[in-house]
């Protein structure tokens, strides 16, 4: 009779007793999984050339990090006199290097609290793929805030 190291040793030269890993592991800089804030305040440029959208963005020089938001209103014509407006927003943001980074993100401005909540993923750039979250108060139709970036591998 055999016993299992037969059995096994067996069935391992037959290649039935193959061990395939299903994932790969992949060492991770510990620095990638820190979420980033970054503050930021941006002059209200006006209404982009489709007439929908509303442009937003730092007066930085081309040097420095940047920052431009571009929002359309997701309701109607009429929904536009509500104080709260759903919204769709393709936010630019430049690292230290000019490295441009896009999110596509969604949320609300409600105007009558003067806030900007809005969330969503980085699309391209160095941190493609991460959760991006924006929050800021208008001031005279210019707004100041903050943008989270919470890396992949860290949201998962």
């Amino acid at each position: 009779m055999l016993g299992f190291r037969e059995v096994a040793a067996v069935a391992s030269a037959v290649g039935l007793m193959t061990f395939q890993p299903s994932t790969t592991l992949v060492s991770i800089d510990p620095r990638e999984l820190k979420a980033t804030e970054s503050a930021f305040t941006s002059t209200f440029k006006g209404v982009d050339a489709d007439g929908q959208t509303l442009v937003w963005s730092s007066d930085t020089p081309a040097s420095a990090p940047g920052f431009v938001m571009r929002i359309v209103p997701m309701g109607s014509a009429m929904s536009s006199a509500e104080s709260v407006w759903a919204v769709s927003a393709t936010m630019t943001t430049r690292d230290s290097t000019g490295t441009p980074m896009e999110s596509k993100l969604y949320g609300i401005i409600d105007w009558s609290k003067q806030e900007l909540k809005l969330h969503g993923n980085c699309t391209s750039g160095a941190k493609s793929g991460s959760s991006v979250t924006a929050l800021g108060n208008f001031s005279h139709f210019d707004v100041t805030g903050t943008v989270d970036v919470l890396p992949l591998t860290a949201s998962r």
